[in-house]
C-alpha cells in the first residue's frame, strides 16, 4: 500500500521491476517471446488496480535502449557481461520490451485506471547531427537516430521497426505477428523523451566482409550495424559535465524535438529527463553555487521554448534530472545530477542555485 499522504502523479513501472526479458534471481540471454512478458502484464495490472485512482500518468519502461544495449549488448550495465551478446542481445531484449509494453497498455485500457489517465513509454537519445552535408554523412546520422530512438518508437507510432533496420539486420531482428502489430500501434497516449547531449556523425561503412568472419574483427555488433561514427567537436567540448559522455549542446534538443514532430505526427510530448552532472566529490559550497547546471538548464529550456513557439512541437511538460543527488547507475555517487545537494554522510539536503532558478 502507498504510505499515508503519498499521492504520486507519475509512476514508471520500469523503476520497480526487473526487465521482462529477465527473471528475478536468475539471468540469461533473453529468448525471443519469453514468458516474462505475461508476468509483466500481471504486475502492471496489479499496479493499475491498486493505484489507478491516484496516478494520472504511467510510463511502462524508462530508457529501453539503455538497459537493452548496455545491459544485454555491451554488458556495462545489469545483467552484465556474462549474459551479454552484442550481436543479438539488444534486438531480442528490445523486442520483448515492446511486447511487454503493449501488454501493459492493453491491461491499462481494460481497467478503470484508463478513465482520466494516460500511459506511454519513455525513450532516450542523444541527438546525432551529420558532420557534413555529404549524402553519406546525412544518411549515417539518420541511421544512428533510427538505431537509437526509432527502433523503439516506430513499432508504436508507425507499425514496425525502421526499414533501414529490417534491411540491414535480417534474421537478427525479430518480426511481429499481425496481432502484435495491432497491439503495438497506438499503444502510447504521449511521447516520453529523455535527452542530455548531442554529437556529430560521419559515415563508417562496414565493408563487404562484415559479419562473415566472426571473431576476426568483423563480427556483427550493434555498435557497427548502423555504420556511423559519433564524435564531438572542440566547440562542444568547451562545456563538459562530470559524465564522460555529456557535453552541453542545447541546439540538439530543439532539432530532436522537431525530428520527433515530423516523424511521428507531433504527438503530445513530455521531456521526462534532461540534466547535467558535476563531480561527486565537490564540496557543499561548490555544489550549491551550481553555475554550470544553471547555464545548462537556461540554455536547454530556451531551445525547448523555441521548439514550442517557433516550430510548433506539442511539448506538454519538462522534467529536470534529478531532484536530488543520488546513486547513478554503475557510476554510483561519483557524479551528481541533483537540483538539491545531498550530503551523503549526514543526509542533509541543500537546494542548489539550479533549484532556485528552475523554481
Amino acid at each position: 500500500a502507498l504510505p499515508p499522504g503519498y499521492d504520486p502523479t507519475h509512476v514508471c513501472l520500469r523503476r520497480v521491476c526487473t526487465p521482462p526479458h529477465s527473471t528475478s534471481g536468475t539471468a540469461s540471454p533473453p529468448p525471443a517471446l519469453c514468458p516474462e512478458v505475461r508476468h509483466f502484464e500481471d504486475f502492471a495490472r496489479l499496479c493499475f488496480e491498486r493505484w489507478g485512482g491516484k496516478v494520472r500518468r504511467w510510463v511502462t519502461f524508462n530508457e529501453p535502449w539503455t538497459f537493452t544495449v548496455l545491459g544485454y549488448g555491451s554488458g556495462s550495465k545489469a545483467p552484465g557481461k556474462p549474459y551479454a551478446d552484442v550481436r543479438t542481445g539488444p534486438y531480442l531484449a528490445g523486442h520483448n520490451v515492446l511486447l511487454a509494453h503493449a501488454a501493459a497498455v492493453r491491461a491499462f485500457r481494460e481497467t478503470a485506471a484508463a478513465s482520466g489517465g494516460a500511459i506511454g513509454i519513455t525513450n532516450n537519445i542523444d541527438w546525432r547531427e551529420p558532420l557534413t552535408a555529404a549524402p553519406e554523412d546525412v544518411a549515417a546520422a539518420e541511421r544512428a537516430r533510427e538505431w537509437w530512438l526509432a527502433w523503439f518508437c516506430d513499432p508504436i507510432w508507425r507499425g514496425d521497426y525502421p526499414p533501414s533496420m529490417r534491411a540491414s539486420l535480417g534474421e537478427r531482428l525479430p518480426t511481429f505477428t499481425p496481432s502484435e502489430v495491432e497491439s503495438l500501434q497506438g499503444s502510447a497516449d504521449f511521447f516520453g523523451l529523455n535527452h542530455y547531449g548531442s554529437s556529430f556523425v560521419v559515415a563508417q561503412p562496414n565493408g563487404k566482409h562484415y559479419g562473415k568472419h566472426y571473431g576476426e574483427g568483423n563480427g556483427e555488433s550493434y555498435w557497427r550495424d548502423y555504420e556511423a561514427l559519433a564524435l564531438h567537436s572542440e566547440e562542444m567540448k568547451e562545456e563538459a559535465a562530470a559524465s564522460a559522455w555529456l557535453y552541453s549542446v542545447p541546439w540538439g534538443l530543439r532539432k530532436l524535438l522537431s525530428w520527433v514532430k515530423r516523424r511521428y505526427g507531433n504527438p503530445p510530448l513530455y521531456v521526462t529527463e534532461n540534466g547535467w552532472s558535476t563531480p561527486g566529490n565537490e564540496s557543499v559550497e561548490a555544489g550549491v553555487a551550481d553555475g554550470s547546471r544553471v547555464r545548462f538548464l537556461a540554455n536547454y529550456t530556451s531551445e525547448l521554448r523555441r521548439a514550442i513557439y517557433e516550430d510548433g512541437v506539442d511539448v506538454r511538460g519538462y522534467y529536470a534530472w534529478s531532484l536530488l543527488d543520488n546513486f547513478e547507475w554503475e557510476m554510483g555517487y561519483s557524479e551528481r545530477f541533483g537540483l538539491v545537494y545531498t550530503d551523503y554522510a549526514t543526509q542533509r539536503r541543500h537546494p542548489k542555485a539550479s533549484a532556485r532558478w528552475l523554481a
